[in-house]
């Protein structure tokens, strides 16, 4: 049944996704991203005009306090390394509510002297991302783009993506296998 509701929360009945298949282990959840008590905030932070501020020093983060703190460094199976993006000195540059990484060494990759490689949560996957010019943006570009990066307008599809991880709904990249994209546009 078609509707007009704006909100899928307050859809007068019972609602269904199509995605193309059936699927009967498909499921969607929603949360409301105001709080109205601690337990909105996992008891990790004080819910504040309906925000969750996550209290220093608990060891969570998120729009929820729902994240343990990430690594500072990650190193991967080829020996890459990669560290945490910090905005400034006390926060770290945040996508899809899960923290972002820029690539130090040991890929086979080049990546131009202005441009950085990120390691980024995009939604159910992780991307490892060319973001060109990345070197010379400021701090309110970062803090912006956090908020608004999605993937398929910043052509996480494309050959700005250099690795991609196997689907996952964790808070940080550690134990997710991940691949190399290899040859583009190779159909078997």
């Amino acid at each position: 049944m078609e509707t007009t509701e704006f909100s899928l929360l307050e859809v007068p009945e019972t609602w269904r996704i199509w995605t193309g298949t059936i699927n009967p282990h498909a499921r969607l959840s929603t949360v409301c991203n105001e709080c109205n008590n601690l337990a909105d905030c996992n008891y990790h932070g004080d819910c504040t005009g309906g925000e969750c501020i996550c209290e220093v020093g608990t060891g969570y983060f998120g729009t929820h306090c729902e994240h343990k703190q990430p690594c500072p460094v990650l190193v991967g199976d080829w020996n890459d390394t990669w560290y945490l993006t910090f905005i400034d000195e006390a926060n770290f540059f945040v996508s899809y509510d899960r923290p972002v990484y820029t690539y130090l060494k040991g890929l086979n990759v080049s990546v131009e002297d202005q441009d950085i490689l990120t390691l980024l949560y995009a939604g159910s996957r992780w991307f490892g991302m060319v973001f060109e010019d990345g070197k010379i943006r400021d701090q309110s570009y970062w803090l912006q783009y956090g908020k608004e990066f999605h993937a398929f307008w910043e052509k996480a599809y494309s050959e700005l993506t250099v690795i991609v991880s196997d689907t996952t709904s964790e808070s940080d990249p550690v134990a997710t296998d991940f691949y190399i994209i290899g040859e583009r546009g190779m159909f078997l």
